[in-house]
């Protein structure tokens, strides 16, 4: 099981997401690289749209849901996330 989010850290912000182990009782966080998002069409200003649409912002550390946009990107190229 895992879960996609806007990472915002430092004032950056990179889509990345939480993987959890069969038995959910260990995790760990992945981000994608720049050159990942970048074949995936999710730009800074995807990034930074999401964050604003969940009332945050790029100067604000967190974790933030994506938005329908990466989601749909997210879906295009691995459909089993639907």
């Amino acid at each position: 099981m895992q879960y996609a989010f806007v990472d915002v850290w430092n004032c950056r912000a990179v889509l990345a997401w939480t993987v959890f182990s069969e038995d959910g009782n260990s995790s760990h966080v992945e981000r994608l690289t720049d050159e990942e998002q970048r074949r995936l069409n999710i730009t800074e200003d995807v990034l930074y749209d999401a964050i604003e649409e969940a009332e945050g912002s790029i100067s604000m550390s967190g974790h933030y849901p994506i938005s329908d946009e990466i989601r749909a990107k997210l879906e295009a190229v691995c459909p089993s996330l639907k």
